[in-house]
């Protein structure tokens, strides 16, 4: 639980009042879960906890990455995805998103395959004709892959659903049924 503190009306954990920025910038410097859980002496769901609230409370810009996407440039073959450049709102975001679908204690780990996620989401409802809000998390993360990786079409949705290899993706999921 999250309470205030202090004449500044600073942001805390309730149990035992770390500072939720301290928890936060913690993890933007890419700490391990096992790190800050050491660190601060705070469990695994109160980090996310911390991310919740610094998404919901203190963050107001919007939602910001810029993806380069590696691929071939005649077969579009996707060779890797990388961030070159996320802010702290989307960052956070997306591993909170992605903790609802996987069981991961490492947070690259967690940010790749939420990330992945995402795309993949985005571009099924491309596939699927579904409007996306172009400042959600959804509509951002795609604009950037848009940006890097070219065109998104019925033509190619396909390939590029085979490429980011969804079907594995989906088997890794928590909730996953086979």
């Amino acid at each position: 639980m999250i309470k205030t503190k202090g004449p500044m009306n600073t942001l805390v954990l309730a149990r035992n009042n770390v500072p939720i920025d301290d928890v936060c910038d913690a993890v933007a410097s890419h700490k391990t879960l096992d790190w800050v859980m050491d660190r601060y002496l705070i469990s695994k769901d109160e980090i996310f906890e911390c991310l919740d609230t610094y998404v919901d409370l203190k963050e107001k810009n919007s939602f910001l990455i810029k993806l380069g996407c590696v691929a071939d440039s005649i077969a579009r073959d996707i060779y890797g995805i990388e961030t070159q450049e996320i802010n702290d709102k989307t960052y956070f975001s997306v591993l909170l998103y992605g903790k609802l679908f996987f069981d991961l204690e490492c947070l690259h780990e967690l940010f790749t395959y939420s990330l992945n996620l995402i795309i993949i989401e985005a571009i099924l409802d491309l596939k699927e004709h579904v409007e996306i809000d172009p400042e959600s998390m959804h509509g951002v993360v795609l604009n950037a892959f848009i940006d890097s990786y070219g065109e998104v079409n019925e033509s190619n949705i396909e390939h590029i659903l085979t490429q980011l290899d969804h079907v594995s993706l989906m088997r890794m999921m928590k909730n996953d049924k086979n």
